[in-house]
């Protein structure tokens, strides 16, 4: 089969492409939550809010139908990015399952030749799918120099392919006794409710307990939270009910003394063989009993009854995920440019030396921080 591309800059999804990427997208073998139709309806509008060009390189195949898809978009800088910019932890490409790796890295390769960024970055693409190859490869057929970066690690749990999987799966929520201990007591207690919820009602009531859990768990630290910005939680409400309206949203709670004393959000991928540990927040109460992570456990626990195959912790590599993780994933940067002579290009070089090793990590978060965004460096920006 063949892919014909289109790229098209769109400051609005009509009805007609939001039923056509609807139908990619649950054919997708992924179905990605932050590709989720209504999702991208909200990323677009937030980037026209932000003076930014949405673009979609559309692949369709020879029946007229939409195929593949790049959701993009150029900052003021003149640097393409992937669409979401935020209240995201993956960024790929749509495709259906027949379509290939090179049919795909034809429709970056089509945008670049374009839009002719100055610049590009392709940040959060996972190492699962297709989506990190094609790029790399729709980079280099655009005569774009490229440098392909593992930044970061994600933690999971993962069922394992073999005839005891499942109940392996299960054990790595039961392995801990002392937490087992502290979840049987909490159990115990008045008003005790474990609450599986995904349903598109009452968001806003959940999401503003949300936020003020979080903000009283950090409250007494020196970060405190960022909700309370009133826009933050306002966008937080609204990507909650794009994913509700796509049927990719779980949310659970714990509920003690008629209160709910922790929440995650959970973003079904995968085909709903993943589970998605997108957003947590508890209040400050039965510390001692560790409420975050009985609520992970009783996840676990969850997701073995209902045949998920995957807890993938997402973005960050705080140690309470490794308490349960048994494996890691790599997450990936794609820096390009249009040649060598780039400060952009050099950056990415150097992260690629630097992140190969673990002993190097330190000294990229100070070369990050004190040199790539200091004032002496913007003037070379201007390529």
């Amino acid at each position: 089969m063949m892919i014909d591309w289109e790229v098209e800059n769109i400051y609005r999804l009509d009805e007609d492409l939001i039923i056509r990427i609807k139908d990619l997208w649950r054919k997708d073998p992924f179905s990605s939550p932050f590709c989720a139709p209504s999702f991208l309806e909200m990323m677009v509008k937030k980037v026209v809010g932000k003076k930014e060009v949405p673009f979609f390189a559309k692949g369709y195949d020879r029946s007229g139908n939409l195929a593949a898809l790049w959701p993009l978009r150029l900052d003021r800088s003149g640097c393409l990015h992937f669409l979401q910019f935020y209240l995201t932890d993956y960024n790929t490409a749509l495709f259906l399952p027949w379509v290939e790796k090179d049919m795909l890295s034809q429709g970056l390769a089509r945008a670049v030749e374009q839009i002719r960024p100055k610049t590009v970055f392709l940040t959060n693409v996972p190492g699962w799918g297709k989506t990190c190859e094609a790029a790399v490869q729709g980079l280099e057929q655009a005569g774009y120099r490229c440098v392909p970066v593992a930044y970061d690690k994600v933690p999971c749990v993962q069922e394992k392919d073999d005839p005891d999987g499942m109940k392996q799966f299960g054990r790595q929520f039961n392995k801990h006794r002392g937490l087992k201990n502290y979840s049987n007591r909490l159990m115990k207690m008045k008003g005790f409710h474990f609450e599986v919820d995904d349903t598109q009602e009452d968001i806003n009531e959940w999401v503003d307990q949300f936020c003020v859990a979080h903000d009283k768990r950090w409250e007494t630290t020196s970060t405190p939270s960022k909700y309370q910005d009133e826009k933050i939680r306002t966008d937080l409400k609204d990507a909650l009910k794009a994913w509700a309206k796509d049927q990719a949203l779980i949310r659970f709670s714990v509920h003690v003394m008629n209160r709910r004393i922790t929440f995650v959000v959970g973003l079904k991928n995968k085909k709903n063989k993943d589970l998605i540990y997108f957003h947590t927040a508890r209040l400050p109460v039965y510390n001692k009993l560790s409420t975050g992570n009985i609520t992970i456990r009783l996840m676990g626990l969850w997701m073995k009854k209902n045949g998920y195959q995957c807890l993938d912790f997402g973005r960050g590599d705080e140690a309470y995920k490794h308490y349960f993780a048994n494996e890691t994933r790599d997450l990936w940067r794609v820096y390009g440019a249009r040649s060598l002579v780039s400060l952009h290009y050099w950056k990415g070089c150097i992260e690629a030396y630097v992140k190969a090793k673990d002993s190097r990590r330190q000294l990229w978060a100070m070369l990050d921080s004190h040199v790539f965004k200091s004032r002496w460096v913007r003037v070379f920006r201007r390529e």
